[in-house]
């Protein structure tokens, strides 16, 4: 297949808007993309943890095959993770995805906003705010939080409960069993 210069010039032309944009939108584009890489290096950290054979995880997690997908799913199926980080993982990875795939898409899509309403990171009850009054100012900020807001919210909280979670897995691994995950 040949290419005119012209489709060429215009091919490039269009191309290099893309690529040379500085907008607000690219620079949050990225630091979600980036903070992906950070959760995912995490569930990793926390896989090898709870290894046997340290060697044979690495290789596992070396391995193309071994997705943000996989490494959310390999640590829910050993007990690393509950049902609802799960689901919060799941979801970051849809938006991460979709933002890292298409140059159009926007941190502001309409797809983009509707999986950041259904994170969750943490139910505020009404007892932990009677515990606690000033939860009650965060559970109404993350209750009216714009889509970026949210994701970011949802993404610092996540990374400090895997980070605990380090430990926790660590004990396994050194056969030390918890009852509960921290």
């Amino acid at each position: 297949m040949t290419i005119s210069l012209e489709e060429f010039k215009d091919a490039f032309e269009r191309h290099k808007q893309v690529f040379l944009s500085l907008e607000r939108n690219d620079q949050e584009r990225g630091r979600i993309v980036f903070l992906s890489v950070h959760l995912e290096t995490l569930l990793g950290t926390i896989l090898l943890a709870v290894a046997k054979e340290k060697t044979v995880m690495e290789e596992v997690l070396a391995r193309s095959g071994a997705s943000f997908n996989a490494r959310i799913d390999l640590c829910f199926a050993l007990g690393l993770l509950d049902a609802n980080e799960r689901r919060d993982l799941t979801l970051f990875r849809k938006i991460r995805n979709k933002l890292a795939h298409s140059f159009e898409v926007k941190p502001n899509d309409q797809q983009i906003s509707s999986w950041a309403k259904e994170l969750s990171v943490q139910e505020i009850t009404d007892a932990d705010i009677k515990a606690q009054p000033a939860m009650a100012q965060i559970k109404e900020f993350f209750e009216n939080a714009n889509t970026l807001q949210r994701i970011e919210i949802c993404l610092s909280a996540l990374s400090n409960k895997l980070t605990v979670r380090i430990d926790h897995a660590q004990d396994i691994g050194r056969g030390i069993s918890r009852a509960k995950l921290p």
